[in-house]
């Protein structure tokens, strides 16, 4: 995040079609899906990652404070 600029980065995979950097004007609030109104587009939860040390990482479901 650069405040001075309002300019964030996101955390993507290297790719020569994609520039990670986005102004804030373009970035939107995400919304979670209405599953009475769309039940085929709800996602299944992902399994753990587990990284080379052997250490399970888990998906963050909710930020609570900054």
């Amino acid at each position: 995040m650069f405040p001075e600029n309002s300019l964030y980065t996101s955390d993507l995979p290297n790719s020569i079609e994609m520039f990670p950097t986005s102004h804030a004007l373009l970035l939107k609030h995400f919304h979670v899906n209405n599953a009475i109104l769309f039940p085929s587009c709800k996602h299944p939860m992902s399994r753990p990652v587990v990284t080379l040390d052997g250490v399970e990482e888990h998906m963050i479901e909710k930020i609570a404070d900054e």
